[in-house]
C-alpha cells in the first residue's frame, strides 16, 4: 500500500522487514530497489536490483504480485521488467552503454511491447545524441500510450534540435491538443515558429509562457526575440527577468550548444543568441548604448568670447563658446562638457564647474555661461575646455575689465 500510495521511505522500510525475514525476497529486493531509486539512493538501489535478478524465483513471485494489480503477469514480462529498472538505475548514474543494453533485453524478451521501454530507450539515445534512434522510439511510445506528454515533447525537442522545424510545429501541436497547459510544448512550439521564419507568432508564443510562468529561459528566448525585433530596452529587461530567475543561465544556454549538431541551423540560432545575450547580461547594457558609449567625436572650438568686450566693472557678463563637434552614427546630440577658468599671472583665481551641452552633431553650437560683476579693474585670462569622453579641445580669451 505504501509502495502504491508512493510512500518511499515507509515502503522501502516494510521491504527491509520481509528481507531480514527472507533473504531470497527478490520480490522484496525488487521493490525496495525501486523504492531507493525513488528517493536517490542509487548506489543501494543497484545493489538491490542485484540481488532480485540474481534470485531465480522472483520472476515467478513477481508475475503473481503483478497479476491482481493489473500489470505484467507472465515470468518473461516480470523479468523484463527488472531490467528495465536495472536499467533505469544505470541511466541515473550516467552509465548510458549499460543502461541502453539492459533495456534492449527487456525489450528482446518481454512478451508484449510496453510503452515504457521504448520510452526509457528514447530517453538513453536523447542523451547520447543519437537523435534519429531517439525519435524513433519516443513515436513507439505515442503509438502505444499517445498520452505520454513528455514522449511529445522530446520528439519536438529533437526535431528542433536537427533544424525540421515545420515538423517540430506539427508535433508541438499534437502535444497542445493532449495537454494545453503543456509549457515546454508552448515554449518549443514559439521557438520552431520563429525559426521557421513567423517571428510574429513565436514572439506572441513565447510572450504567453511567461505570462503563466516565470521561466528563466522563456524569458532569455524572449529577450533574443525582441533584439531581432530592434527593441533593444525590452530585450535588456527580459534579459534581467532570466538572470534574477537563474543566474547561471548563460551556462544553461551555453550547454545547449553541445546538445545539437554542428551542421543544424538550430545550432547557428543557438551560438548567435548566447553571442548576443552575453552582451546584455554580462555588461548590463544594450548593444546600442555600448555603441555610443564607444564612439569618439571630433570637438572644434571656434571662439571664446566675452559679451560686452571690454567688460566693464561692476557689471554682469557672457562667456560665449562657438564649437562644432562631429561623431559617425545616427545620433543628433551629442553630449558635451564645458568649464573654464579664470587666472591672472598664472595663478588660477576661478575654477568653473562642468556644464553640460547637447550639442547638434555636426552643427556649429553656440553657448553662453553668465557671470556675476567683477569688482575690481584689471585683465586676466580665461581658458574653456570642451570635453567629449577622452576627447577635449580648448580656447583662451583675454578678459579686461575696465
Amino acid at each position: 500500500a505504501f509502495y502504491l500510495k508512493k510512500d518511499y521511505p515507509a515502503a522501502s522500510e516494510r521491504f527491509t522487514s520481509a528481507i531480514d525475514l527472507n533473504r531470497k525476497r527478490g520480490d522484496a529486493y525488487y521493490f525496495r530497489s525501486s523504492c531507493y531509486l525513488n528517493l536517490n539512493r542509487i548506489t543501494d538501489a543497484l545493489n538491490d536490483i542485484n540481488h532480485a535478478i540474481g534470485i531465480r524465483e522472483t520472476p515467478v513471485i513477481l508475475a503473481k504480485l503483478n497479476k491482481p494489480l493489473g500489470f505484467s503477469s507472465s515470468e518473461a514480462g516480470t523479468k523484463a521488467d527488472m531490467f528495465l529498472l536495472r536499467s533505469r538505475i544505470f541511466y541515473a548514474q550516467k552509465q548510458l552503454k549499460t543502461a541502453l543494453k539492459d533495456i534492449n533485453y527487456s525489450i528482446s524478451i518481454s512478451p508484449h511491447p510496453f510503452w515504457l521501454y521504448f520510452f526509457h530507450r528514447g530517453h538513453i539515445y536523447f542523451n547520447q545524441k543519437e537523435y534519429k534512434l531517439a525519435y524513433r522510439d519516443f513515436h513507439e511510445t505515442v503509438k502505444l500510450n499517445p498520452k505520454v506528454i513528455n514522449a511529445w515533447n522530446t520528439m519536438g525537442v529533437i526535431a528542433f534540435f536537427m533544424g525540421k522545424y515545420k515538423l517540430d510545429i506539427n508535433v508541438c501541436r499534437k502535444a497542445l491538443e493532449l495537454a494545453p497547459g503543456n509549457l515546454a510544448g508552448l515554449m518549443n512550439l514559439g521557438l520552431a515558429y520563429w525559426l521557421d521564419g513567423n517571428h510574429e507568432k513565436g514572439l506572441n508564443l513565447m510572450k504567453k509562457v511567461v505570462q503563466k510562468q516565470k521561466n528563466p529561459i522563456a524569458y532569455f528566448h524572449l529577450a533574443y526575440f525582441y533584439h531581432v525585433d530592434g527593441k533593444q530596452d525590452m530585450a535588456l529587461e527580459n534579459y534581467k527577468k532570466a538572470v534574477e530567475l537563474n543566474s547561471d543561465i548563460l551556462k544553461i544556454r551555453a550547454a545547449y550548444l553541445q546538445k545539437t549538431p554542428q551542421s543544424s541551423p538550430t545550432n547557428k540560432f543557438y551560438r548567435e543568441q548566447l553571442k548576443i545575450a552575453k552582451v546584455y547580461i554580462e555588461t548590463g547594457k544594450t548593444p546600442k548604448a555600448l555603441e555610443f558609449e564607444n564612439r569618439t567625436a571630433e570637438i572644434t572650438a571656434i571662439e571664446l568670447r566675452l559679451i560686452p568686450d571690454p567688460v566693464p566693472v561692476n557689471k554682469p557678463f557672457d562667456i560665449g563658446v562657438n564649437f562644432k563637434v562631429e561623431m559617425d552614427g545616427d545620433e543628433t546630440v551629442i553630449p558635451v562638457l564645458f568649464s573654464f577658468t579664470i587666472s591672472q599671472n598664472n595663478k588660477v583665481l576661478f575654477r568653473s564647474e562642468s556644464s553640460m551641452i547637447e550639442a547638434d552633431n555636426g552643427r556649429i553650437t553656440h553657448w553662453n555661461a553668465h557671470m556675476n560683476p567683477v569688482p575690481v579693474k584689471g585683465t586676466y585670462t580665461i581658458r574653456g575646455v570642451l570635453r567629449y569622453k577622452k576627447t577635449a579641445a580648448e580656447k583662451t580669451v583675454v578678459l579686461t575689465i575696465e
